[in-house]
C-alpha cells in the first residue's frame, strides 16, 4: 500500500482531515 508510508510521512494532515478515521481504520487493519 503506497498510502500507508505516505500517511506515516505526513501524519499531521491526516489528523486534521475528516478522512483521518478511515485512514486510521486502514492502518489498524493493515
Amino acid at each position: 500500500y503506497i498510502t500507508l508510508p505516505f500517511l506515516v510521512e505526513w501524519p499531521w494532515p491526516n489528523a486534521f482531515l475528516p478522512g483521518s478515521l478511515i485512514f486510521t481504520v486502514l492502518l489498524g487493519h493493515a
